[in-house]
């Protein structure tokens, strides 16, 4: 991956955690293996984001276009 693309990610990270966060959710930027939920860490599967609710928990990857 070009570093362009990793830095257009990394801020399109941000931006959306800004987001979750702005409205209430718990968000972890990429979390650890105990915030992932199993069926996913069984996948071998890290997400850049989890964003959690009262009611809801969120799984998040952001990709761009090259």
């Amino acid at each position: 991956m070009s570093s362009v693309v990793r830095s257009h990610e990394e801020t399109k990270l941000k931006e959306v955690a800004r987001d979750y966060r702005s409205r209430g959710y718990s968000v972890v930027v990429e979390p650890r293996d105990d915030v992932v939920p199993k069926f996913l860490r069984d996948l071998d599967y890290r997400p850049d984001l989890v964003a959690e609710s009262e009611s809801e928990k969120l799984i998040v990857e952001i990709k761009t276009r090259e």
